[in-house]
Order: C-alpha cells, then sequence, then structure tokens
C-alpha cells in the first residue's frame, strides 16, 4: 500500500524518489534529440539530487542539462518565423528561468563560475497567468486577463538573481 505523504520531513525522501524513477526512465527511452519534456525530466532530477544532498551529482547532470538548454535555445527568444504555441513558449521560458535561477544557486555552493552568461539572455520572463488560463492562443487575450499572481516569486525569484 503507497504511503500518503503528509509528513514531508520524514517522507520527503519517499515521496519524491518515485519523480526521480519515472524522469530516468523517460530520459533512457528518448528516442531522437532531446525535447522540452526531456529537459523538464532532467531539471526535475537536478532538483531531486539537490534535495537529497548530492550536490555534485546534481552539478554534473546540470551541465549537461544546461548544454541542452542553450542547444535548443531556450535562453534566446523564439524566433517569429517559428510557429509555436503559448503553451509551448510559455513552458520554455519557465524551464529557462528555472535553470538559470539553479545554475546561480549551484555556483555559490559549489565556488565555480555560472554556466550561463547574462550577455547571450535574450529571453523575456514568463507571462504571470495561471496554466489554466494559457489554453488561449492570442497573446492579447492573455494580456487582457487577470493577473493571478501564482508566478509572482517565480518572476521575482529570477529577477532577483539576475541583478548584478
Amino acid at each position: 500500500m503507497r504511503k500518503l505523504c503528509t509528513d514531508h520531513l520524514t517522507n520527503a525522501y519517499y515521496c519524491s524518489a518515485p519523480y526521480f524513477e519515472k524522469a530516468a526512465s523517460i530520459l533512457e527511452t528518448e528516442p531522437g534529440p532531446p525535447q522540452l519534456e526531456s529537459v523538464q525530466a532532467r531539471l526535475a532530477m537536478c532538483l531531486y539530487l539537490l534535495s537529497t544532498f548530492r550536490i555534485n551529482e546534481c552539478w554534473y547532470r546540470f551541465g549537461m542539462t544546461s548544454l541542452i538548454i542553450m542547444a535548443m535555445g531556450l535562453h534566446r527568444k523564439t524566433e517569429t518565423s517559428r510557429k509555436v504555441g503559448l503553451v509551448e513558449q510559455e513552458c520554455r521560458k519557465r524551464v529557462f528561468w528555472s535553470s538559470y535561477i539553479l545554475d546561480r544557486y549551484l555556483s555559490v555552493m559549489k565556488g565555480r563560475p555560472r554556466i550561463f552568461r547574462d550577455e547571450d539572455i535574450d529571453q523575456d520572463y514568463p507571462v504571470n497567468v495561471d496554466d489554466d488560463d494559457m489554453v488561449f492562443t492570442d497573446k492579447d487575450l492573455i494580456a487582457a486577463l487577470p493577473l493571478r499572481g501564482l508566478l509572482d516569486a517565480s518572476i521575482n525569484h529570477a529577477k532577483f538573481v539576475k541583478r548584478k
């Protein structure tokens, strides 16, 4: 019988381990070039390793993940010639800014230089709307929606660590 994850201090490891294993299995069966989903899985693995105090392993995995992020161009604005839906565009932004924050923290913890260079980045911050509201494809409709504040902390966190 599966244990409920109610006491986060006692069961945090046991509750998050299945997600780590699932991410690993997704990456083992990846058929071709990396996709946005595989980058998300890699970031989830890095966060798990960091939360289980395996900082060195996290740092090594994040190094490969950051190379994939740059190869996919997630640090750059999406080309207008390439038709990308709003959900994918916002997920690309969220993945990049999450990895940017993680890069900053890992560089401080390990005493090593950051991987992402600010002069190479022109990616916008994510739009501060709820996931359910991203079903719209028109950016003008998104702009008219009330900002719910669910991403306030993440966006402001990214802005904070980007400061020089």
